[in-house]
């Protein structure tokens, strides 16, 4: 049976003159909306929602005509939404004001946040998926989502978690039932790993030299990843640094070897997870140095809550319901 969503909206079915007011009450329990300047209200305005529950998740896929939107009212600030979000622009952009700064979110360029601390934006007419899950499962979430929303570049974990979300957003609207709790179990795997991953807290407090040599040897890491001669006397050499100062420069992640497996099973999970890697998981597992496969599931579980196999299935099926919808529609 299909899973059909908890709850839609469409301005459409309303009369054209009436559709902003319609859309913007639809709104105000999140954002005040209004429209750019200039445009002209007899041609409609179109806001379309669709929300899917899996819990503890909500997922939510949205269509708007281009409007700016305005951070929640006084009353609603003090009572402070439970859910963070992160969101997904499909096609077009938000610019949004933080601080003294305008970012521009598209593409796999992640808005996120808490829904009680939405910011001002302008938004162009877009097709956008929305992640909420509540605050106390994800404690760690706000202190991440902070530091990367002033990077100006993405890392590779947050690449990959919008390319799942994009996945999802694919798929959802033609899932079954049955599959629901599996698309929860693997997206609350895919946060904590991306939360996990992040380790921005640790790192700010180290001093500014080890925190630059820090990322000259994470650099140096991801370019040789396949390499068997990465070790950490290959480190010390390209560091120019001593044993003992390797290891404390890599304290703060847990250590050179912890943080090498950490970024070799990334580098398996983005492979999977892509969908366009069909070579055994053995034969992955192997290219980036796991030499005894049981270990590294063992690892690849510990890591991400998933076998590598249950993540290939998974992600299979995902994409066997986004390439019928497509066969579908055209």
């Amino acid at each position: 049976m299909k899973a059909d969503p908890v709850y839609t909206f469409d301005s459409s079915n309303s009369e054209v003159e009436e559709q902003f007011a319609i859309a913007a009450k639809e709104a105000s329990g999140l954002v005040d909306i209004k429209l750019p300047q200039g445009t002209d209200l007899k041609k409609g305005f179109l806001l379309k929602k669709k929300i899917y529950k899996a819990d503890p998740f909500l997922f939510a896929i949205t269509e708007t005509d281009a409007h700016e939107r305005a951070p929640m009212r006084y009353e609603y600030q003090s009572n402070a939404s439970p859910y963070y979000f992160i969101t997904l622009r499909l096609y077009g952009y938000c610019d949004v004001e933080v601080g003294d700064r305008t970012i521009r979110f598209e593409g796999q360029k992640l808005e996120m946040g808490s829904v009680a601390t939405i910011r001002r934006a302008s938004i162009s007419r877009n097709k956008a998926f929305h992640l909420y899950f509540p605050k106390y499962e994800f404690e760690r979430f706000e202190e991440v989502s902070k530091s990367l929303i002033n990077r100006d570049t993405d890392d590779n974990m947050s690449s990959t978690l919008a390319l799942y979300l994009e996945a999802i957003a694919s798929a959802l609207p033609h899932a079954k039932q049955d599959e629901i709790p599996q698309i929860a179990l693997m997206t609350e795997s895919v946060i904590r790993t991306w939360i996990s991953c992040s380790d921005c807290s640790s790192e700010e407090s180290q001093p500014s030299a080890l925190v630059g040599q820090l990322e000259a040897a994470k650099k140096y890491i991801m370019t040789n990843l396949r390499s068997a001669a990465l070790t950490p006397t290959m480190l010390q050499e390209e560091l120019k640094v001593s044993r003992r100062q390797l290891y404390k420069i890599f304290e703060p992640v847990g250590g050179v070897g912890n943080f090498v497996r950490s970024a070799k099973l990334e580098a398996s999970w983005r492979e999977i997870v892509s969908g366009q890697e069909t070579r055994p998981i053995s034969v992955i597992a192997g290219d980036l140095g796991f030499s005894d496969h049981a270990s590294f599931s063992n690892h690849f579980k510990a890591k991400f809550g998933c076998a590598p196999s249950g993540l290939r299935q998974l992600v299979n099926e995902l994409n066997s319901n986004a390439k019928s919808e497509l066969a579908r529609v055209f």
